[in-house]
């Protein structure tokens, strides 16, 4: 089961974000240094921009997805760990939180969110979950503790450990 909530109301039509692939957006240029396909010319001009400034930026940001992927597998293999809040989660990706979890235990649930729109659009294609576990989507602002909280309730037990 997936679900998503982009913090539109009952009866509201969510609206697809216009998408202007002649400007970089922070989100698809971080796509780039990852070696990702969901970015354009302007993101790959501005990320081999940046990494004139920083040549090992794109090693760095490999680095900590292969954290994050560690930190994951270590989560739900060794501390028993079956929920998860991914804040900040950017461009759906190679070894997303979900992906990880729910391979070590496919009952695993776990809510992303962000406040990008672009990077919702993605989300919805593709964030997919194990028939066993759940995968939400919330588009909010980090800095919204009260909102982030009370919609990840919809698919988390807060009562029980969950990894940030």
């Amino acid at each position: 089961m997936s679900s998503y909530d982009g913090g539109a109301g009952a009866g509201d039509v969510e609206e697809t974000p216009l998408i202007d692939t002649s400007v970089a957006h922070p989100a698809r240029v971080y796509d780039y240094w990852l070696g990702g396909k969901d970015n354009f010319a302007a993101d790959r001009e501005a990320g081999e921009l940046a990494l004139k400034a920083y040549p090992d930026l794109a090693q760095a940001v490999r680095s900590n997805r292969a954290f994050l992927a560690r930190a994951v597998r270590y989560l739900t293999s060794e501390a028993g760990i079956r929920q998860f809040l991914d804040i900040g989660t950017g461009i759906p990706s190679a070894s997303n939180t979900h992906e990880v979890a729910q391979l070590e235990a496919p009952d695993s649930r776990i809510v992303y969110v962000d406040n990008d729109p672009i990077v919702l659009t993605h989300a919805r294609a593709l964030l997919t979950s194990t028939r066993q576990g759940d995968c939400a989507y919330i588009q909010a602002d980090l800095r919204d503790h009260d909102a982030i909280m009370a919609q990840a309730a919809r698919t988390l037990d807060l009562g029980r450990p969950t990894a940030l």
